[in-house]
């Protein structure tokens, strides 16, 4: 009588199979996770507008204006942002968060107008695009628009 022994454990091909499974899901799951993180990071930003839209309005009651300079553009923070509304440390840190929440590279535009219609927009671009829109706007209207390429922000409100 001839007693088989059988061996224990896996064969290569089971083995190979089930590190193939684990693969696919583990891509799945990667691809999931980049955009769960840009849909935080634009909901991040979304957040970061509302604040401005309401600390804007705090700084018109306060001060009656939304400044004194003459018309700034460009950049938000630095020379040129002297006696604007983008000069107001609080305003100034929710820039720098909305800065920090659009992945750290990209800069926000701002503009400032002072004369017979005062007013103030900031542009910057998303994250991550959103139904085909990569920027997004606010200005001292309280309103949002998102917009597939830059905005021109020289009127002082968003177009």
């Amino acid at each position: 009588m001839v007693i088989l022994k059988y061996k224990k454990g896996f064969t290569l091909l089971e083995l190979l199979v089930v590190i193939a499974v684990v693969a696919m899901l583990s891509a799945i799951m990667m691809s999931w996770l980049g955009f769960a993180r840009g849909n935080g990071a634009n909901a991040g930003m979304k957040t970061d507008l509302a604040q401005m839209r309401t600390q804007g309005n705090i700084y018109a009651t306060a001060n009656g204006n939304f400044g004194t300079a003459a018309d700034s553009t460009g950049a938000c923070t630095g020379a040129g942002t002297n006696n604007t509304i983008f000069a107001d440390s609080k305003f100034a840190s929710i820039i720098s968060a909305l800065q920090i929440h659009s992945s750290g590279g990209h800069t926000a535009t701002c503009y400032s107008a002072v004369g017979g219609n005062p007013s103030w927009v900031v542009s910057i671009q998303l994250y991550a695009p959103q139904n085909g829109n990569n920027y997004v706007c606010t200005d001292s209207t309280e309103v949002i628009k998102y917009y597939a390429s830059t905005p021109s922000t020289n009127s002082g409100l968003c177009p």
